[in-house]
């Protein structure tokens, strides 16, 4: 490395303007890069996608053979190269839906993938909060939630309906089932001693209120 310095009256400073092959300056001393990282324009940079470094101070990351991929940059053995017919790709999200990891991630196949919905929303009933990232996945939708909050005992009473069911939930997903019952003497609108509600959760709509009809005598 070559470097220039000059003398004050009491101290005397050295400033590293070149470095070796390798290492890049950093707070005016010569670094070596981690293993995992090259040089590109005179900084320590992790190994792209498909590419690796086994040793500390390369110049350059080494390109997987066959036209391998790594699952993430940074990647620091050849092992880490893999076929890309045994890889998945994250898929989109859909709004309202996070997925981890994230869409674009390069997944062994078989591998799960962790599904959120933003609040309000929620996966279809029946739907998996994980799901197998294989061949070509589509990520599940998270429906806006049916609101049932507002129905509180006296408002069921009113209904002339069992406010039991209601008592333990604020909300449904989508095609959930609520299964009321009427209060005695009373009957639905189908004539039963019963009714039955499903959620239609529609996505990218306004929060959608369950329209119970209530039982009649």
């Amino acid at each position: 490395k070559r470097a220039s310095s000059y003398v004050s009256d009491t101290i005397t400073s050295v400033t590293v303007t070149n470095c070796e092959t390798g290492y890049v300056v950093e707070d005016g001393a010569c670094v070596q890069c981690p293993v995992g990282y090259g040089v590109s324009e005179g900084a320590c940079v992790p190994c792209t996608i498909g590419y690796y470094s086994t040793e500390r101070s390369v110049a350059s990351c080494t390109q997987c053979s066959n036209n391998f991929k790594t699952l993430s940059i940074g990647s620091k053995a050849s092992d880490a190269c893999k076929d890309p017919g045994t890889l998945c790709t994250v898929p989109p999200a859909p709004d309202n839906t996070g997925l981890l990891p994230p869409t674009g991630a390069l997944l062994d196949s078989g591998v799960m993938v962790e599904v959120s919905c933003a609040p309000g929303y929620g996966l279809e009933e029946g739907v998996n909060t994980r799901f197998t990232c294989a061949g070509n996945p589509i990520a599940p939708i998270c429906y806006r939630q049916c609101d049932i909050s507002m129905y509180d005992a006296k408002e069921v009473k009113s209904l002339n309906m069992e406010y039991d069911v209601f008592e333990p939930i604020s909300s449904m997903v989508h095609d959930q089932m609520l299964n009321v019952s009427c209060l005695d003497g009373y009957e639905s609108r189908y004539k039963m001693s019963y009714d039955v509600y499903r959620c239609v959760g529609n996505k990218g709509a306004e929060h959608t209120a369950l329209n119970i009809v209530g039982c009649t005598d």
